[in-house]
Formats: C-alpha cells, sequence, structure tokens
C-alpha cells in the first residue's frame, strides 16, 4: 500500500515524460463537446406516446433517450415495448413501482409517500421488475416529483447498486467533471411558447461550458403530464441532430454518460514507444476498482504521436480496433479493463529528441540547485538556460552556446537570460543569482542538430530558507559563521563524555545530516553516514564549553529548534535544555575537529545550513510499519485511522489534505513512540469541504525513510441550508435563510425560461423569509438566493392552487 517518495515520484515523471509521445481521455466520447441525455417519465400503460411518437422521431435522427418505468404500470405489451427501445439503444431506468413520493413530507403534500419500509416495494421490486422483463438491470433512478431524501439514495447505491439519479437542482448543467452523479441535475419540463427556445439556449450553454445537460420529458401530444407538441418535440430533434452532425453533442443515455466519467477517473495512461518495431503501447493502469459488468460504453482515447510519422493500426489483445486519424492525432473508443493498445505503423520517422525527466530548482542563498534525469535515447547532450522573472518562449537554434553556471559570468545569451549549462550530466547549481527573485530555467536537450521542446522549472533564491522547507530526503551540511568548520562527527573520548555521534565513516562523509521535523517548531539532526542523531550532552575537557548542558536523557535532547536571522544563519537550540549548540574544539588525537573553538562564544553560535549530496548507499529506507490507513464520516467530520505494527520514538507521521489545486497541505504532525505492539492512530478533520475530502499519509522513520500512502477519500454532503416550505405551494413560499442570517441577501424569482419576475433585496435577512406568491401562476419556479460576497444558491419550488 505504501510506496517510496523517491520511487513513486520518478515512476509518475517516467510515465507522463520518457518518450515524446502522449494520450489522454477525451472529455466526452468522441471528442465531443458536451454530453446530453433526454428523459421520458411515465413509460407505461398512462404515457404511450413515449413509444408511438417519441422513439420513431428519435431513433430516425439518431438521438437516443431514456424511458422512466413506473413498473405497476407496465403490461406485457410495455415491457416488449421496451425490449424493442432498448434494442435499438435507448436506456430503460427506473421511475418507481407505484409513483409515490419519495421526498421529505414538506414537499410531497397531497401524493401518497413512502419512507423506508416501502423501499422493497418502491425501489427494490421496480428493479427486479425491470430486469425481469427487458434483461437488463437499471443503474439509474428517477425519482417521482423530483423529491428525494438521502436516505432513498443510499438505498439505491448501497443496496441496489445504482449508478446515479436525478435528484439535482432543475435548471442546472452539470460540469464536465462532475462526480455526485447521484444527483444529477436536469432541466424539467416547460410547456410554455418559449419553451423549445430556453431549451436551445440551454444546450447551447452546455456546449460553451463543455458539460452535460439532461432534459426532462414526459408525453407528446397526448393528455399526460406536461405534454409537449409533437411540432415542438421534433423542432427540438432536429436541433439536437444537426448539434451531433457537427461534432458538437454526443446524444446519450444517462449510464452511457456516468460509466464513461467513471472510466475517465479510475485510469491513468502511459504511453511507450519501441522505435525499432514501430509500435506505440497504450498502457492502463487501474487507480479505481469498477464493477465492468455495469460499464456501458466505451471511453475515447487521443494518442498525440508528436515527433513519430505514419498511419497506425490498433489492436487490443487479439482485437482489431477501429481507429482514425487527424494529423498527428490518433483515436480509438476502448474499454480499458480488457487490457492495453497496441499502436503499429511501418515505417517510423524520429525527428526529435526526447526530453529530460524530472526537472527541478531548489532555491539557495544566490543560488539554484538544479537536478534532472538524462533521456534514455535520443539525445546528445543537454542545454539549460536560465533568466529572471518571465518563462522562455523561444527554442535553441544550432550549436554554438557557451554555459557559464555563474549567471554573471560569460554563458551565451539566451531570450534576456543565459546559457548556464551544457552537458550530459544530471545536476549543476547555477549561482550569482539575487535572493528573492524568481528564476526560470529550461532544459533542453539535442540530437544532433535538433532539440526537444525543453523542459521548464523555476525558483527562488533566499537568504533564509524556512525550516519548514528542510526536505528529510536530502542531507545538509552545518558550517559555523565564523570559523568556517563544518560540524564532524567524532568521539569525544575524554573519560567522562559520552560519545556525541560514532563516527563510522570517514571525516567529510560523516559531516553530513539529515534534518527531519518532529513537531511545528523542533527537529532531529541525524548523521546521513552513520544514522546517528546529534546527541545533547557535555563536552568535559578542560577549558572547553560544553556543547549543551544537559540534565534529560539523550532520547528527549536529540531535538533542536532552528531560529533563522536575516543574513541566512541559524542557532540551534535544544528542546529540553534551551541551550545553543556552542563553537568548541575537539583536540583528541586523531579525531577532526567539531568546531575549533573561536573566543568570539556566540557569535559562532550560528550555523550556515547547505543543501548538499547524500552519501551513497546510506540512506536508509523505511521499515513497512503502518499496515492500514482508512477514513470515514462521523456526523460532520472526517476520522481518518492508521494502524502501526512497531515504531521508533523518532517516528513521525504527518496527515495532508487535497487542496482544490491538487497540491497537498499537511494538516497536522503525530509523533510515534517506542512499541513494538500494534498501535491504532486517529486524526479528526472538522473543516471538511462539500463533496471528496482526499488525504495522504506520510510516514517518516528513524533511518530517514519516507513512505506516502495510497490515498483516502471522504465523501461529505453539506445540509441543505436554504430549504424551502410548503413546496409545492399555494400563495406562500417560507425560505429558510439562517445560514446568512444578518446578512445582506438578494432574492429573485425566476420562471423555468429565465425570465425573472420578482426581486426582493434584505440589507439584513431574519432567519425566515416569507413570500406571497398570490400574484403567480400554476407551475415550475426558480428561486436565487445571493447572500452578499457568497455563491449563488439556486432552489425549484412549485405552485399548485
Amino acid at each position: 500500500m505504501f510506496k517510496s517518495l523517491l520511487t513513486s515520484t520518478l515512476v509518475a515523471f517516467t510515465l507522463l515524460s520518457l518518450y515524446s509521445q502522449t494520450a489522454s481521455f477525451a472529455n466526452w466520447k468522441d471528442n465531443k463537446k458536451a454530453a446530453y441525455t433526454i428523459i421520458h417519465d411515465d413509460f407505461g400503460d398512462y404515457v404511450v406516446s413515449i413509444y408511438n411518437t417519441a422513439y420513431p422521431l428519435a431513433k430516425a435522427r439518431g438521438v437516443k433517450f431514456c424511458f422512466g418505468a413506473i413498473t405497476s404500470n407496465c403490461s406485457a405489451t410495455e415491457w416488449q415495448q421496451a425490449r424493442t427501445m432498448i434494442t435499438d439503444g435507448f436506456e430503460c431506468v427506473n421511475h418507481s413501482h407505484n409513483h409515490r413520493c419519495g421526498g421529505p413530507a414538506s414537499q410531497c403534500t397531497g401524493s401518497l409517500t413512502y419512507g423506508t419500509a416501502d423501499f422493497s416495494t418502491e425501489l427494490g421490486l421496480s428493479t427486479q421488475l425491470i430486469e425481469t422483463n427487458t434483461n437488463v438491470r437499471p443503474l439509474f433512478f428517477i425519482h417521482p416529483y423530483d423529491t428525494w431524501t438521502q436516505s432513498v439514495l443510499d438505498y439505491l447505491k448501497n443496496n441496489l447498486g445504482y449508478l446515479g439519479s436525478r435528484a439535482g437542482t432543475s435548471g442546472g448543467i452539470n460540469a464536465n467533471n462532475y462526480t455526485n452523479f447521484m444527483n444529477t441535475s436536469f432541466f424539467g419540463f416547460d410547456n410554455s411558447a418559449n419553451a423549445i427556445s430556453s431549451l436551445k439556449n440551454a444546450l447551447d450553454q452546455a456546449i460553451t461550458q463543455g458539460g452535460y445537460l439532461m432534459r426532462e420529458f414526459h408525453g407528446i401530444a397526448d393528455q399526460s403530464y406536461g405534454a409537449i407538441s409533437k411540432a415542438n418535440y421534433t423542432t427540438h430533434l432536429d436541433y439536437v441532430k444537426s448539434k451531433v452532425d457537427d461534432g458538437s453533442i454526443w446524444s446519450a443515455t444517462a449510464t452511457e454518460v456516468i460509466t464513461y466519467r467513471l472510466q475517465r477517473d479510475a485510469y491513468t495512461l502511459a504511453t511507450n514507444y519501441e522505435a525499432s518495431t514501430g509500435t506505440i503501447n497504450v498502457n492502463f493502469t487501474a487507480t479505481k476498482t469498477l464493477n465492468t459488468a455495469q460499464l456501458r460504453t466505451p471511453i475515447t482515447v487521443n494518442v498525440n504521436l508528436g515527433s513519430i510519422a505514419g498511419t497506425f493500426t490498433a489492436t487490443q489483445g487479439t482485437t482489431t480496433i477501429p481507429t482514425t486519424q487527424n494529423g498527428s492525432i490518433v483515436t480509438f473508443n476502448v474499454y480499458p479493463h480488457q487490457g492495453n493498445v497496441v499502436l503499429q505503423t511501418g515505417t517510423v520517422t524520429p525527428n526529435q529528441p526526447n526530453n529530460v525527466l524530472n526537472f527541478a530548482a531548489k532555491g539557495q542563498s544566490t543560488a539554484a540547485a538544479l537536478t534532472w534525469v538524462n533521456p534514455t535515447s535520443n539525445f546528445d547532450e543537454v542545454m539549460i538556460v536560465a533568466k529572471a522573472n518571465t518563462a522562455f518562449t523561444t527554442q535553441p537554434s544550432g550549436t554554438t552556446y557557451t554555459a557559464n553556471a555563474n549567471f554573471t559570468g560569460g554563458g551565451t545569451a539566451f531570450e534576456g537570460g543565459k546559457v548556464v549549462y551544457r552537458g550530459t550530466g544530471v545536476n549543476v547549481t547555477v549561482t550569482g543569482l539575487i535572493n528573492n527573485t524568481l528564476y526560470h530555467f529550461k532544459a533542453f536537450s539535442r540530437l544532433g542538430t535538433l532539440w526537444s521542446n525543453g523542459v521548464a522549472t523555476s525558483a527562488t533564491p533566499i537568504a533564509t530558507p524556512p525550516p519548514s522547507g528542510f526536505d528529510p530526503t536530502l542531507c545538509y551540511r552545518l558550517t559555523a559563521r565564523h570559523s568556517g568548520k563544518v560540524m564532524s562527527l567524532s568521539s569525544l573520548s575524554t573519560a567522562n563524555g559520552t560519545t556525541f555521534v560514532q563516527n563510522t565513516g570517514t571525516g567529510g562523509l560523516g559531516q553530513v545530516w539529515r534534518i527531519k521535523q518532529v513537531d511545528a517548531t523542533y527537529y532531529y539532526l541525524t548523521s546521513g553516514f552513520s544514522g546517528k542523531a546529534a546527541t545533547v550532552q557535555n563536552a568535559s575537557t578542560a577549558n572547553l564549553a560544553p556543547i549543551i548542558q544537559s540534565t534529560y536523557t539523550a532520547a528527549t535532547n536529540q531535538q533542536f529548534k532552528f531560529t533563522a536571522n536575516t543574513e541566512g544563519y541559524y542557532v540551534l537550540t535544544a528542546r529540553h535544555s534551551s541551550k545553543v549548540i556552542d563553537v568548541y574544539g575537539d583536540y583528541v588525537a586523531d579525531n577532526t575537529a567539531i568546531i575549533q573553538y573561536n573566543p568570539n562564544g556566540g557569535t559562532n553560535q550560528q550555523w550556515l545550513i547547505e543543501s548538499v549530496g547524500c552519501p551513497t548507499g546510506t540512506a536508509a529506507s523505511a521499515v513497512l510499519r503502518v499496515v492500514a490507513f482508512n477514513g470515514y464520516l462521523n456526523g460532520n467530520k472526517g476520522v481518518l485511522q492508521w494502524v502501526v505494527n512497531s515504531e521508533d520514538f523518532k517516528d513521525y507521521y504527518e496527515i495532508e489534505k487535497q487542496t482544490e489545486t491538487g497540491d497537498f497541505k499537511r494538516l497536522d504532525v503525530i509523533n510515534g513512540n517506542s512499541t513494538n505492539a500494534l498501535r491504532v492512530f486517529s486524526f479528526t478533520d472538522e473543516s471538511l469541504e462539500d463533496g471528496d475530502n482526499i488525504y495522504r499519509l506520510k510516514y517518516f522513520d528513524d533511518n530517514g525513510g519516507v513512505q506516502i500512502s495510497d490515498l483516502v477519500t471522504i465523501q461529505y454532503k453539506k445540509a441543505d441550508m436554504y430549504v424551502l416550505s410548503p413546496n409545492p405551494t399555494s400563495d406562500v413560499l417560507n425560505v429558510n435563510l439562517s445560514a446568512c442570517e444578518n446578512q445582506s441577501v438578494d432574492l429573485d424569482i425566476v420562471d423555468i425560461s429565465g425570465l425573472k419576475l420578482r426581486h426582493i433585496a434584505l440589507e439584513k435577512a431574519g432567519k425566515t423569509q416569507q413570500i406571497d406568491l398570490t400574484d403567480l401562476a400554476v407551475g415550475q419556479y426558480i428561486l436565487h438566493i445571493q447572500p452578499k460576497g457568497k455563491r449563488r444558491t439556486t432552489r425549484a419550488f412549485v405552485i399548485a392552487k
């Protein structure tokens, strides 16, 4: 479950950057701009026009729809019609058994409701009847009266295996990366004069946004609820067909859209090019477990050939897959769970070198340390350019460039910057930089006279790196400010002196340290060579000042606070004794001086800390001690737990949470203790976000090893803060505004065509706002709730007089 931090980083960059060819999943199938699902409610002997009118009109235009079966209304005739439509690609979805209202009592006024005791009938029986009579198990649910509760959603998902339901906000367009399939937004019925034009506008918006539009219809030119005229329905289908034909719209069923998205989220892609055989391997890696029996559509893959020319065919196992090729892009549809895909061509012409991998920069004082991994093939050398403040856009040309690692030196000018490196090495330190200035670096690979497109990174040199910037996977050298001597690893061999660090190697190798954070303030200082910690103790040789005067045990005193000054130096203070590391000499024969004693004392109690290379073969890997990591929702809090089979008192753990940008933010640092027994750790996140909360655990062991866990996701749905009651209503609507009480709030009532009918401005909202609706006609409406400085919320309500 855990992976080495270094290894996982290397693998990730290798898969993404090793070759100039790349592969990606399309947002929507066949690279359409948006997806669209039509749903006809109330299929059965009540609305016969779904089969008699809507089906032939849609089929003739290649447009799909879902039809929601009320199973108690379906006779043998309706089930035969359902099977016929399913054969042509239409989808039968569940609309309950008796069309009872499944929402809160306040939303089911005048309708027969059902509760938990009726789930087996309204949800379970209807599911079984659809599967028995069509041979296809339904995976999508339409809530009668468009009302629902969380318990209904949970039962559908957890007990019956449903993938989604129409239970969102009427009038919404789902984004192309929406994840809450059980709350899919939709456009409700509209039999007004401008119904078709308003729906056309919604479809255009979905195309512009690249999102997913769902539309609710009922019958066509009959006496059913909300029936639409045949002329209007035909006009709409003709417009949908025009958008299908021009590549804008993917006309799909609900389960096709959902399972497309599930596959997009569950797999990652990587390419591997074999020049000798003209083969590009497209490899799929599963990051989540899917029930592949539920999948209803393949997913579209785009392979960018990059610098490779040729016409490619695709195979998955022994099956040939149809492809289209537009310039350098090869496109095909595939189910990733059925295996990797091989693209093959007879002739291949590589004409560009491969980029370097893992290009990274780390700011130092007036310098930046650059590291990278060279390509495994297709390159002669690497050239790196640097400049301040702005990124590079120019490609190199020719080969007459001179490099100088000193930015103020004689490197060839390049787009306002300098060439700072040429060669086949894997690191360089660029000097002569200005602190607190952003520098951009770009690494180009050359093959003959051709240059790669380059890989960019950036860094800001700083005089005083913050203590939180210490990387436990790197090594550091500590040098005294005035004497210029480094902190050596040697023995204090006086009669009463405890060993400072027993040096197991020669001087230079031992003078390297790992700095590992214990909590928000204190750190361990551990030898990068011997793995021993810097012990706090006395140096009792005559005339020598003590390192730290200590009355505590060694274990607790092997922790230091790093206090930085404005000149780039640190003072190291022991956690328990509050004494600083003093500068002194160890005159024992054949032992390297720790620091030659300087009578200036206080000024010598300052250290320059520089990142250096770690000794080869000495970075101990972490022992697998964390055996489980999981999380669960407890009310409105997220609880994370992990189990450890053994640990050292120097072990510690970091809990991190993913931010909106995809980065991870540290929430807490938790120390271990010395034990060989199973121990359970726990952390509670009291600030859950609406939707997926994603966490990972980092484990740092006493040997300098770091492990990182698999991701744990806790889903959280915030309670509805703006409840409308009663809904449906006849003349008065009560709006719960307790979430924005005493704040400025704007309320707008609009009809489902988007026409604003009323505006209410509240300077100081109360807990509840009552709205008089006596002047509005029967129908569906939308209430926009806009607190000042916050996101607008939309709620739908019905007037039924």
